[in-house]
Formats: structure tokens, C-alpha cells, sequence
């Protein structure tokens, strides 16, 4: 309900903050999260370094399911596969879906494009667990917010990273996936791009440097770093066999000062915009929703648009 003194526009901006908050984990602390329950397999090795980790929960039916992977957010940084949020996890399992949420590498531990080669990595294993879990391999989504958006997008417009030859099974397995969805995604980490579309304040967020492995923006923007640069943006892998997207951003669509906070810039729908700019000729689907747009915000539509997607065409 709201408050006598609540303004529209803030009651609005609580609407599409409950959305984000509903899938992403992402609570910066202020409010207690109901607890997960304890998963099917937890904390199951997918690699060999201390962060590939994963936690599944297995679908509630004997028949080979679809799954969903949540990769978590905190800029590569902070945060672990205990962001994902109970709710979403209820949501989909009661929708017969298995649930996986997994850790990767920090980029102080190895930087780009190391996390994301983990995440290709994590959905190989699951797949390469089909018949022993219960996942219909031809099934697989991924979401996150913020950094694990970014991943679920790269995921799903990379080429396809199967090595069929390779000594290694889990290797063997698919990468690609039926759907992908995010909240606060960014579309490219290509910075001079990200600059030209939100504005000088994007280039202020002091992650930048440590993504990337380097001290400085200067070497962040420097010639000789542009192909890694577009390597790890997945807007720059887009192609029309690519899965139909979904994006969420809790901020509205409006132009930011060059003082603006960097972590408004580094989320801003504009990246949305972009990517649906992108893919609307390719005439592949991009749904899209930030607090401005006529429509009445859905706290469940990310969840819905992967329950749609991974349902079993008949």
C-alpha cells in the first residue's frame, strides 16, 4: 500500500525494484532473504579450481527436465551461487524445472575472459550430467543480474564452444541455450561504446581496471585491449541463430550527467535498448522492461518468459 506522503514516481521505482529483487539475489544487505533449501547436490566440483562450484536442485518429476542456471552477480568481485533468491527458486521448481546456481572465478583470482569461460563450463557439466539428474539437455536456460546477466548473454550469443574431439566429456557438451534473461545487464564491456551509448559516467566505475587485469582506464581503453575487450561483450557476438532474451532495469530510461553515479551508468536500460535495436532486424525476440514504459511492471515476468520458453513444445 502506499504511504500518504509516497510519491508516484517513487512508488513506481518500489514496483520495478520488487521485480529485480524477486530474481537477482541482490539486496545489498538491507533486508533478510528467505532461506534456500537444501539442494539436490550441493556444492558439486565442475572444475578444478575452488570457485567452480555448483549447488542443483532437481525438478519435482521422474521425467528428464529443463534447467535453469542462475549466475550470480557483485562485478566479478563479491557474492557467491547463495544469491539465488528462494522465490524464484519455488517458481521454478514448481513449474518442473531443475534449478542450478553457480560460482566462478573472481577476476582477482583470473581476469577476463576467465569467469566466463567458467560459466560455458558449468552449463557443459550439467549437461554432461543429463541422465544421471534428470535434465533434458535440449532445455537449458541461464539468468542473473548485473555481472551474471552479462554472462547469461555472452553464453548466449558466443559461438558454440562444444569440443567434440576433446579428451575431457565434459568439454564434449553444448554450450548454447534455449533462453537467457538478466536484470541490469550491460550488453557490451566494450568501453568506448559503453561510453558513446550512457555517457562519461560509465567510464567512472572503478571496476573497470580490475576486470580487465590492469591499474588504469588508459589501459582499460587502449587500442591493443579492444579485441578482448569485444571478446567479453556479448552484444558483439550477436547472430541470427541466437535464443530469444529477456532484460530487466530498475532505473528509467534518462540521459545521466558525466558526475552521475558510475553504478547507475554500469546498469543502465540503455543497454537493453541497444541490444533490442540489435536484434529486432535479426527477428529475434528481446523483451525489455524499465520503469517509464506504459506498461504495468510484472514482479514474475522474468520468470514467466523462462517458464514459457523451456515449456515442452507438444
Amino acid at each position: 500500500m502506499r504511504t500518504k506522503n509516497a510519491s508516484p514516481t517513487s512508488a513506481v521505482a518500489a514496483i520495478w525494484l520488487a521485480a529485480a529483487l524477486t530474481v537477482s539475489g541482490q539486496e545489498g544487505g538491507r533486508t533478510e532473504r528467505a532461506p534456500l533449501p537444501e539442494p539436490t547436490r550441493a556444492d558439486v566440483a565442475y572444475g578444478d579450481h575452488p570457485r567452480h562450484r555448483l549447488d542443483f536442485w532437481r525438478a519435482t518429476t521422474d521425467a528428464p527436465a529443463p534447467l535453469v542456471v542462475f549466475i550470480h552477480g557483485g562485478g566479478w568481485s563479491v557474492n557467491d551461487k547463495g544469491a539465488l533468491r528462494a522465490n524464484a527458486l519455488q517458481a521454478f521448481r514448481k513449474a518442473n524445472i531443475s534449478v542450478a546456481s553457480i560460482n566462478y572465478r573472481y577476476v582477482s583470482q583470473a581476469p577476463f575472459p576467465a569467469p566466463f569461460h567458467d560459466a560455458a563450463r558449468a552449463v557443459q557439466f550439467l549437461r554432461s550430467k543429463a541422465d544421471a539428474w534428470g535434465i533434458d539437455p535440449s532445455r537449458v536456460a541461464a539468468y542473473g543480474n548485473s555481472a551474471g546477466g552479462i554472462m547469461s548473454l555472452w553464453l548466449a550469443f558466443h559461438e558454440e564452444m562444444a569440443d567434440p574431439g576433446s579428451d575431457d566429456p565434459v568439454l564434449r557438451q553444448s554450450t548454447r541455450l534455449t533462453c537467457v534473461a538478466g536484470v541490469g545487464a550491460a550488453s557490451t564491456l566494450d568501453l568506448p561504446l559503453a561510453r558513446k551509448w550512457v555517457g562519461e559516467s560509465v567510464a567512472k566505475h572503478r571496476g573497470w581496471p580490475r576486470m580487465f587485469g590492469v591499474k588504469t582506464i588508459d589501459e582499460v581503453l587502449a587500442p591493443g585491449m579492444k579485441q578482448l575487450r569485444q571478446e567479453v561483450s556479448p552484444i558483439h557476438h550477436l547472430t541470427r541463430d541466437d535464443p530469444p532474451v529477456f532484460l530487466q532495469y530498475n532505473q528509467p530510461n534518462e540521459k545521466l550527467s558525466p558526475d552521475a553515479n558510475p553504478a547507475k551508468a554500469v546498469h543502465h536500460p540503455v543497454f537493453g535498448l541497444k541490444l533490442q535495436q540489435a536484434m529486432t532486424p535479426l527477428k529475434i525476440e528481446c523483451g525489455l522492461q524499465f520503469p517509464g514504459q506504459p506498461e504495468k511492471a510484472n514482479p514474475r515476468a522474468l520468470i514467466e518468459f523462462i517458464q514459457a520458453k523451456l515449456a515442452k513444445r507438444k
